[in-house]
């Protein structure tokens, strides 16, 4: 976007002016094709996807893939998707805050964020159930975006609905379902992907969706991706199947879409029944040890804030009301990974 200085924007007024301005783009985008529609049931609500342009419909769908649906009725929300041209910036740079929040253009009815780096603009309307997204080039979005895309317009939109779009992955086993918190590094790749190879549902690696107002707090996928990386690849070789040709990385980490790869143990959702800290040790064995709501709250909320640009009084709020309602356990990853799977076996069944 052009750095010409603009006039302060009028918080009521402007937001509504430019997001229709920058929908005639988009309109137009659609207009020229190729385009696509697609539905899709995310934590139990519709989502619907206009995307003008094959390359960026590629490069959003099939972290989604999974679930896809047929709707008849009016969605939960509208996503509007393009590349190319965008309305002019209703402000100048003064007005971009530390996460690329517009000043101004974020209120209760609308969230706005735009990332220069990659040029992208993602826009809420939470009053109309409607958002854009927009890319200058979709070549040029980062390979990471492909695992998570959309995040901010989702989380936008599930806190809208009382849900919570957190920084987590999640696995299900006939005992329950586990909610794995922990920093990047922290090993819910890892664990997410040996319960797979065990047997275990698959619901998350590293972003996923709650509902704290159900009685049994529900942990819901939003993505099938998951990262793998080389090092650790190193030591189960026989998962490279699941690898994509060509690869697709994130720093040193390959990423797969487990859609095409282990669509049998795809689920949408499970009822959470455990919360499990995750840590690496330098011990050769696996250990489970008696976790507490304040770590488990330290782990997962300031990157769940950071990452998604949500409220985060909200965030927090509902995020404590969820460590206070499960047990919370410690998992000290040990170098024999073949343990992982069964060690959380046991802890699930233990549980009272």
């Amino acid at each position: 976007m052009a750095q010409t200085r603009f006039a302060r924007p009028n918080v009521k007024s402007e937001p509504n002016r430019f997001f229709e301005a920058a929908l005639e783009h988009f309109c137009v985008a659609e207009a020229a094709g190729p385009s696509a529609q697609s539905d899709y049931n995310l934590a139990g609500l519709s989502v619907r996807l206009r995307i003008a342009g094959a390359e960026l419909s590629e490069r959003i769908k099939p972290a989604l893939a999974h679930l896809e649906s047929s709707s008849q009725y009016r969605p939960d929300l509208t996503v509007y998707g393009w590349e190319g041209t965008m309305a002019p910036p209703a402000w100048d740079e003064t007005a971009f805050g530390p996460g690329g929040e517009i000043d101004g253009f974020n209120n209760d009815r609308f969230r706005t964020v735009f990332h220069v780096g990659t040029a992208t603009l993602s826009m809420i309307d939470c009053q109309e159930g409607c958002a854009l997204f927009w890319t200058r080039d979709a070549r040029r979005l980062p390979d990471h975006e492909r695992s998570a895309p959309l995040r901010l317009i989702l989380s936008w939109f599930l806190q809208s609905k009382e849900r919570l779009f957190i920084h987590a992955g999640a696995v299900a086993h006939q005992s329950g379902g586990v909610l794995l918190l922990g920093p990047g590094g922290a090993g819910k790749s890892t664990t997410a992907l040996l319960c797979l190879e065990y047997g275990w549902s698959y619901i998350a690696d590293d972003y996923c969706a709650i509902d704290v107002a159900e009685q049994q707090p529900r942990v819901f996928s939003l993505y099938n991706s998951a990262k793998i990386s080389q090092n650790w690849l190193a030591g189960v070789p026989h998962l490279k199947f699941l690898l994509p040709l060509p690869p697709i990385m994130h720093g040193d980490k390959h990423i797969c879409f487990l859609k095409n790869k282990a669509v049998r143990q795809l689920i949408a959702s499970a009822p959470i029944r455990l919360l499990l800290l995750l840590g690496r040790g330098d011990q050769n064995e696996t250990m489970i040890e008696q976790g507490s709501a304040a770590e488990a709250l330290r782990a997962v909320a300031p990157s769940t804030i950071f990452q998604t640009s949500a409220s985060g009084a909200i965030t927090l709020q509902r995020l404590g009301e969820l460590v206070r309602r499960l047990p919370v356990r410690r998992l000290r990853l040990g170098s024999d990974f073949e343990q992982i799977p069964s060690k959380i076996n046991q802890c699930l069944t233990g549980l009272k």
